[in-house]
């Protein structure tokens, strides 16, 4: 109904959510093919920030399917978008950290930490609370990566206890597998701190 109207923001909504669907289904290729819609619409609207925010969901689809270094380009396609941060705060937090987590993922060894407080500071700061519990439990795996199983609980637990408090029932499952999992973890490695 609303394509041949030719109503990009309407279009944009509709092809962002359903790229956001298929990937939440595990259905890469239709993700990215309802996100290059998404990102037709946007240019149709002459929308920086909209076509940052695809690039993001882009890369979170790559990322979900373990190509991070194709997610790592579109997150840094999306920062380069001029004065993101004044514009939107939360997108340019969302980016940083997604592409420290993508970086980290790709790169165990290499030191992120930095950036993905930068991003939770940013997220604090303008009460993202959905941004903060997803920075969290990126700061939990970081640590559980690097050993630090006590600070990886600690950011683990955080993030579980703002998931709960604002009824963020996906997150609250995010943390609670990932306490699971470092639970298990110092039972096979007890000397791990």
């Amino acid at each position: 109904i609303i394509k041949p109207l030719q109503e990009h923001r309407q279009l944009y909504i509709g092809y962002n959510n359903l790229g956001i669907l298929f990937n939440q289904l595990a259905e890469y290729d239709k993700a990215l093919e309802y996100h290059r819609r998404a990102m037709e619409s946007a240019r149709e609207l002459h929308d920086p920030v909209l076509e940052a925010n695809t690039l993001n969901n882009i890369g979170v689809v790559y990322e979900n399917d373990g190509e991070y270094n194709k997610a790592i380009v579109n997150y840094e396609k999306a920062l380069l978008v001029d004065s993101l941060f004044q514009k939107q705060p939360s997108i340019y937090a969302m980016l940083q950290d997604n592409l420290a987590y993508s970086r980290m993922k790709a790169n165990p060894k290499l030191n992120v930490e930095s950036q993905l407080m930068r991003s939770l500071h940013i997220r604090d700061s303008i009460q993202h609370s959905g941004g903060v519990v997803i920075n969290k439990l990126h700061l939990s795996e970081y640590h559980l990566g690097k050993g630090d199983t006590l600070k990886a609980v600690n950011f683990a637990s955080e993030a579980k206890n703002l998931a709960e408090e604002t009824m963020n029932y996906r997150d609250l499952l995010a943390s609670m597998l990932l306490l699971s999992k470092i639970d298990l973890m110092s039972l096979k490695c007890p000397h791990v701190t």
